[in-house]
């Protein structure tokens, strides 16, 4: 019992959750492969570039590590990935998503332990630049 209370417990948690959000999208894409390998049909160029899209907006949504782990594997790693997902996630190495402004005061208010005005002379809310772990105010 105590482990299966474990089980239920971990797979609740946030960082679980998210890894099966991801895990379902990368199904999703799967998927789409599913008619050309089983039956033939559907050019794997159109299927790939398709997919791409489909990925890059998923590991877009999913933010941090998913965005490093894409910019990592499309640079680095080019030849696992069919060129149009690398063509795809290479754009991530430019252009990371960049988080609200909520949760950027939200965050830097608990670090700092006062309010941003307080902290602060001057805050642009709009980041200069944004990366995969990280963005510039």
């Amino acid at each position: 019992r105590v482990a299966a209370a474990a089980v239920v417990a971990a797979a609740s948690s946030r960082p679980a959750r998210r890894s099966v959000r991801f895990e379902a999208g990368l199904l999703r894409i799967g998927l789409a492969y599913a008619p050309h390998f089983a039956f033939g049909r559907g050019d794997l160029d159109e299927i790939h570039a398709a997919t791409a899209l489909r990925l890059e907006t998923l590991v877009r949504d999913m933010r941090g590590a998913y965005v490093k782990s894409a910019q990592l594997v499309s640079t680095a790693f080019p030849d696992l990935l069919p060129a149009a997902w690398v063509a795809r996630l290479e754009v991530l190495v430019d252009d990371a998503p960049a988080r609200p402004f909520s949760v950027t005061r939200r965050v830097v208010e608990a670090e700092l332990g006062r309010s941003v005005k307080d902290a602060f002379r001057e805050f642009d809310e709009v980041p200069v630049g944004a990366a995969s772990i990280g963005q510039v105010h």
